[in-house]
């Protein structure tokens, strides 16, 4: 790594694991739809909190096919996640 040169943030499928309501939506009586449109609500609210700490990350969140691509990927993952919990 060059001196100087920061990681890119990665954010972790942890930080929406431990999300009480979440899990609450996902295990309860919800749409695929309804349980998608929470976790891009949750996601979203993730993302804003980069905009002080994480700026050019929060900017490149901003172009709609990186946001959906990353948000796509990361509700496959949290869903599968919690059908092997069940």
């Amino acid at each position: 790594m060059e001196v100087g040169h920061r990681p890119q943030p990665v954010i972790r499928l942890l930080i929406v694991e431990d999300h009480v309501d979440l899990k609450k939506v996902f295990l309860g009586d919800n749409s695929d739809t309804n349980k998608k449109q929470f976790f891009d609500d949750v996601l979203n609210k993730i993302f804003l909190g980069y905009v002080n700490d994480r700026f050019d990350f929060y900017k490149k969140m901003e172009d709609p096919k990186v946001k959906d691509f990353l948000s796509t990927m990361m509700y496959d993952k949290y869903r599968s996640s919690v059908q092997q919990t069940m």
